[in-house]
């Protein structure tokens, strides 16, 4: 590996993983020598518990298309200095062949933290789910929007654990929700894809934590110009506020309404019949009066004038 310069050629993500062991196996990668064309083996591996590990001892076996075993074997990384979450290995080949490999199995055997060790082979294989493609489109524009060719997959939330929008699966013991391999941090990821899927009604809210998982931490918001509805804030209860503040508005819109129908309703209430009389006989009466005394005088003119004389 040192005398010649190998070339990616392809890698293969595990398939399982190991609850409760603080190392996890990531991917095997398919290396080819510029100069010979034999292929090299390298393995990747990440520390997720909280000791620096200073060594692993591992089991390989690479079987050809056939199915055919090529080469099975032990191998031991030392002097490592990996603290969590750190990934290593990928520089280092563990088989180099002529022949072209199929496939790759490896066990886990023991984990070395300074002078204490723990066996690995007690802690049973989990199968995983395999990740979710994204439709070349919608990944293009992830992978735009945030900045890394690597984004092609759903990010997904299971009951174990995650998957990244890379493709690496992260465990509930890892308790993180930044990826150690893509540095994408998982919030962020799910607000941007929803922005893209939905643009009209994206709304940034927390991402579900799987049991036992990280605590939630706020939503960190992406650089994006949007219209915010009334009294919104940013924060995980945004379309609750949202529904409040609208509910308000309307609800004093209605309470005024409420309160000029009430005055229009009092001012057209039919009136009590006494009420109707007393409004007559208060209507009337001074023309009466006036009336009454025109007579009089007049009365009292023609008796001066016509009977006195």
């Amino acid at each position: 590996m040192q005398d010649e310069n190998f070339n990616p050629v392809a890698q293969s993500r595990a398939n399982y993983y190991t609850p409760g062991s603080p190392i996890q196996f990531v991917r095997v990668e398919l290396l080819r020598g510029e100069e010979s064309g034999s292929n090299a083996v390298c393995l990747t591996f990440k520390n997720i518990g909280p000791d620096t590990l200073t060594g692993l001892k591992v089991h390989f076996k690479c079987k050809n298309a056939q199915g055919e075993t090529l080469c099975e074997d032990s191998y031991s990384y030392e002097e490592l200095d990996a603290g969590t979450g750190d990934v290593f290995g990928m520089d280092d080949a563990v088989f180099v062949t002529e022949q072209a490999i199929g496939s790759v199995d490896v066990v886990l055997s023991r984990a070395f933290f300074g002078r204490r060790s723990e066996a690995l082979e007690q802690y049973k294989r989990v199968r995983l789910p395999a990740p979710k493609r994204l439709p070349r489109e919608l990944a293009a524009q992830l992978q735009n929007q945030i900045g890394r060719k690597e984004l092609k997959y759903m990010p997904q939330v299971l009951e174990n654990g995650w998957y990244c929008a890379c493709g690496a699966f992260h465990p509930n013991e890892e308790n993180t929700v930044y990826c150690s391999e893509c540095g994408s941090d998982r919030i962020l990821l799910q607000n941007a894809l929803s922005s893209l899927m939905e643009p009209e009604n994206a709304v940034d809210e927390p991402t579900r934590v799987a049991p036992g998982a990280v605590d939630e931490e706020p939503t960190r918001v992406m650089n994006q110009t949007h219209t915010a509805a009334p009294h919104a804030r940013d924060d995980g209860n945004t379309r609750e506020i949202d529904r409040r503040a609208y509910r308000g508005e309307e609800d004093e819109r209605f309470a005024d309404a409420s309160r000029k129908r009430g005055r229009d309703a009092s001012a057209n209430e039919e009136m009590d019949p006494r009420d109707a009389k007393a409004e007559v006989i208060l209507r009337w009466v001074p023309a009466a009066t006036a009336l009454v005394c025109a007579m009089i005088a007049f009365g009292g003119f023609f008796y001066c004038q016509f009977l006195l004389k």
